[in-house]
């Protein structure tokens, strides 16, 4: 079984379990991640390395965008330009 969670969920959980009001509660996360990580640059490279293995399966600008979108999702205080900088510079660079 696959329990899937979102924000709501979360805020209503812990605004009953404390007994405050849901505009109570403020949801933060680590936001340090960035393109600089040594980690972060392997992640998105494995996520390239996956994308260029489907990429003979469907269409590479799709994998572009994902790839992009990754990009952001990893490092989420990363602009739409830097991650399209990384992508075509760093992994489109590596072919």
């Amino acid at each position: 079984m696959k329990v899937i969670i979102d924000r709501e969920d979360i805020v209503n959980h812990f605004a009953a379990k404390l007994g405050v009001c849901n505009s109570e509660i403020e949801i933060s996360f680590d936001r340090g991640a960035d393109l600089n990580s040594a980690k972060v640059r392997m992640a998105l490279t494995t996520l390239w390395d996956e994308a260029q293995r489907q990429a003979r399966e469907s269409h590479p600008i799709a994998n572009k965008i994902t790839l992009i979108k990754a990009v952001r999702d990893i490092c989420p205080e990363a602009t739409l330009a830097q991650g399209k900088e990384y992508v075509e510079s760093v992994l489109l660079g590596q072919i």
